[in-house]
Formats: structure tokens, sequence, C-alpha cells
């Protein structure tokens, strides 16, 4: 009885081990097991005048497709620039496409809509290729530019605004991109 037992036990053992393994990896043998969460980018350099003015974690914001954000903003009082780096889980549409620029700008300007783009590009943030979409908004006089790439596993979504009175708001606003890691 107990040989039996034993037997028994060790066909188990046998039929489950494959479905056990085969449960965490894909046929490539690469882990399906989820990607880690985002992580809240760090920025290195903050403008003279300017502060942290908004921070949500990750899971504040959701879309439609189900992609979570976080939220971290900064921004100028004196002339209310403001730089808001929304992180969080890649869209289904960059999934596969996380350093294409066409498809990062395409991105970026579905973000900013419904404002329409006057400028598309790309550009290198941190080492990673960025799709961008700049328009320059007539009525307030300022410009709205939305900058999307993937670092690691976190989007990163740069929506800036600043005024076009002075050539120091752009640069504040861009140094303050450029410390992004």
């Amino acid at each position: 009885m107990m040989r039996k037992a034993t037997l028994l036990l060790l066909v188990v053992v046998m039929i489950m081990c494959p479905v056990m393994v085969s449960c965490g990896s894909s046929e490539n043998g690469q882990s399906t097991a989820p990607a880690s969460e985002p992580v809240e980018p760090t920025v290195g350099y903050i403008p003279e005048g300017w502060s942290l003015s908004a921070q949500h974690p990750y899971g504040t914001y959701w879309e439609e497709d189900g992609t979570r954000w976080g939220l971290v903003e900064y921004g100028d009082e004196s002339d209310w620039d403001s730089v808001a780096i929304f992180y969080g889980d890649v869209p289904p549409e960059l999934e596969g496409n996380e350093t294409d620029g066409d498809t990062l700008m395409s991105k970026a300007a579905d973000y900013l809509a419904p404002i329409e783009p006057t400028e598309l590009g790309t550009t290198t943030i941190g080492g990673h290729v960025a799709g961008y979409a700049r328009a320059y908004d007539e009525e307030h006089d300022w410009f709205d530019t939305e900058m999307v790439f993937v670092m690691d596993s976190t989007c990163i979504d740069i929506c800036t605004r600043y005024g076009t009175t002075y050539s120091q708001d752009e640069i504040e606003v861009v140094s303050l991109i450029n410390s992004i890691h």
C-alpha cells in the first residue's frame, strides 16, 4: 500500500512539474510575470525660483485602456511656467515601439490634443528617444509641449507650458527636463 502511494505521488509530481515550469515562462523562455511597477522619475536639477507644485503616486490617474499614471509637477510661481511629469504603464500602442520615433511623436500629439501641434519631432532625454509635439497658444502667449518616452518599463509623458517673453523660460524648462533620470 505504501509503495502504491509513493508511486502515485511520484507520478503526480512528474505530471505537475512541467505544468508549473511552463506557467512561469513563455515559449521563448522569457518570464511572463508582470513587469515591475513604474518608477517615479528623479529630477536632478530644479531651476532657481521653481518648486515642487504637485506629487501624486502611480495609480492616481487612469486611462480608458487601463494605463495608470502618477504625477510629479514643478512650477515657477513668478510667471507660471510648469513641467508636469506623468509616469506610468507603457500604453498598448507603445508596447514593442518604445524607441520608434514616429510612434512616440504620434503619442505626444495625441496627448497634446485637442490643441493642434505646430511642430512635431524627436529628441533624446536621458539617453532615451522621445517624441514631442509643440503648439503656440496665441491667446495666452505661451508654448504647450508634450514629450513621450519610455525609460526601462516606465512611460514618461512630460507636459510643459512656458511663456514666450523670456528665452530664460525655455532654458529653465529644457534644463529641468534634461535632468530627468
